[in-house]
């Protein structure tokens, strides 16, 4: 244990170099490999971090830790990990702003359909999306209504799901000036619609929406929904 106050600032500076680190890592693309290298030798140094701002009591830095981290931790399968932090930050965001409570509620929705409870992940993914598009968040916007396309193909509500991953696409699009790599996020709407599409028996759009999207997600960073997406298009064309 620490002794309160001794070296305290360094501590601070330790937490504040990796709030500024996960920061750059916010919106990165689940995946993609390009920034894996950097962040996994670090992941000590994060978890002291958020252990650091949750002592303090400084609940934005640790809401935007969490928030920000969705992406590694998603991408190296920490479903439990992701979502223990995330009930931490959600738990005491009330008074944080808009844009915060919607990246936390978007990240932990998404862990939440990872462990598979959908019902708590649909209620959490609605109030991201309602606090997304209250505030014109649209990276958080487009992470909930993925999610929550997700949820509805497995419960077979094919058409609320493509209308998820339609508007979900148009949100991605319209982040691209400002992040080029929303790109990968389109051809990752796309892909969804395919596989909603081809659930529904509706091959010939899934095939559309497969074919869309495929330049898309052969731009770095896409080869994990690319291969999904290829796996699709095949069952399609032996059955």
């Amino acid at each position: 244990a620490r002794v309160p106050g001794r070296g305290e600032h360094l501590f601070d500076r330790h937490a504040a170099f990796f709030r500024r680190l996960v920061a750059d890592l916010y919106a990165a693309f689940p995946g993609d490999k390009s920034w894996l290298g950097w962040v996994a030798p670090e992941e000590n140094n994060l978890r002291q971090a958020l252990e650091h701002v949750l002592e303090r009591g400084d609940t934005v830095a640790l809401s935007e830790l969490c928030s920000g981290l969705e992406p590694f931790w998603m991408t190296r399968s920490q479903f439990d990990e992701g979502r223990r932090w995330l009930d931490l930050a959600l738990a005491q965001d009330g008074d944080q702003p808009a844009f915060l409570r919607a990246r936390n509620r978007a990240a932990a929705g998404g862990f939440l359909v990872c462990l598979g409870e959908f019902d708590l992940a649909a209620r959490i993914l609605e109030e991201a999306v309602g606090l997304a598009r209250a505030c014109g968040e649209l990276f958080p916007l487009e992470q909930a209504l993925q999610q929550l396309g997700r949820i509805w193909v497995y419960q077979g509500a094919f058409t609320r799901a493509m209308a998820a991953f339609e508007e979900a696409e148009q949100a991605a699009r319209a982040l691209v000036p400002s992040m080029p790599q929303a790109w990968l996020m389109v051809g990752s709407e796309l892909c969804f619609q395919g596989a909603a599409a081809k659930r529904a028996g509706d091959w010939d759009t899934a095939v559309a929406r497969f074919t869309e999207a495929t330049p898309f997600l052969r731009a770095p960073g896409g080869g994990r929904r690319l291969g999904m997406l290829l796996t699709e298009l095949g069952v399609i064309q032996i059955t």
